[in-house]
């Protein structure tokens, strides 16, 4: 049926198909090894470098020396508490290993200031907070402090925010607002810093050219 069908299409439209779906399978083609869709391996491996370098030595290696080590008691006498604390932890990792994964991909550029994303990333959560990636990291601090229930990761916790507080204050939005001028500038007026907005950023052609790396050019 499918075969007498296909027979009843004028040659002509079965050309016009054919081209047009040849323009699409090139088309795809260019996209796939073009460096808006493809990445290049050094980013892959600067992207998991630098998370490695930092997230894991913020959130993971500098606690356990706080620490000394992990207390298996904590681990032993869970409470509701605790498998709270353990949830909130690994929602927030999801949400920066997903922020990291953003910059790499549609950003072209990592979470390290010495390589940093090319193209302006406000897509997904980065419409609701311009600092998707230093909340998460606080929410896991702060999850692991209820979790050991231990004053010194509550210090520490205190001092990574007031650092990421000044880092973004007086480094990264002046160096932000130099690359990405205008279009920043309004981002930057309308959604906050360090906190989460119920009314997301909806500046359309800014949003849509972010989520298109074809479109971005800024």
């Amino acid at each position: 049926m499918l075969l007498l069908r296909l027979k009843e299409i004028p040659k002509q439209n079965t050309f016009l198909l054919s081209n047009k779906l040849s323009q699409l399978i090139t088309s795809a083609g260019n996209n796939l090894t073009s460096g808006s869709i493809n990445m290049r391996p050094r980013l892959i491996f600067n992207a998991i470098f630098f998370t490695l370098l930092i997230p894991w030595a913020v959130t993971i290696f500098v606690p356990f020396l706080i620490l000394g080590g992990l207390p298996m008691e904590n681990f032993l006498a869970l409470s509701v508490l605790r498998i709270f604390t353990i949830l909130i932890g690994l929602i927030a990792g999801g949400i920066l290993l997903h922020c990291i994964w953003e910059f790499a991909f549609y950003g072209k550029g990592t979470l390290a200031p010495i390589h940093p994303p090319e193209s302006l990333v406000i897509r997904g959560l980065y419409i609701y907070t311009r600092n998707p990636m230093y909340l998460a990291v606080l929410v896991i601090l702060l999850a692991e402090t209820l979790f050991f229930q231990n004053l010194n990761l509550l210090i520490y916790t205190a001092i990574i925010f007031f650092g990421f507080y000044l880092f973004i204050r007086f480094y990264e939005e002046p160096h932000l607002k130099k690359q990405f001028g205008k279009q920043y500038l309004e981002y930057y007026q309308m959604v906050p810093r360090l906190c989460i907005t119920i009314h997301p950023f909806k500046n359309t052609i800014l949003v849509e050219s972010s989520n298109d790396p074809h479109k971005l050019d800024i």
